[in-house]
């Protein structure tokens, strides 16, 4: 399993972290799925950041690198 950190913006002054275990990336967007009030994430995997994840609908995410 690889080890990935999700650092959610919620308009706050810290972003609040999430670490989980998974196979893929893309099992961040269960997480993801749940939040309601984040409007931008970053995906981490260790050291290395694998891309932004901004809301731009209820339920539509755009990913960028």
């Amino acid at each position: 399993m690889r080890r990935f950190t999700l650092l959610l913006d919620d308009g706050g002054n810290e972003p609040r972290r999430i670490e989980f275990s998974g196979h893929e990336p893309r099992e961040a967007f269960e997480l993801l799925r749940r939040e309601r009030v984040a409007r931008k994430a970053t995906l981490w995997e260790s050291e290395q950041k694998l891309g932004t994840i901004v809301r731009t609908g209820s339920d539509f995410w755009e990913i960028s690198a």
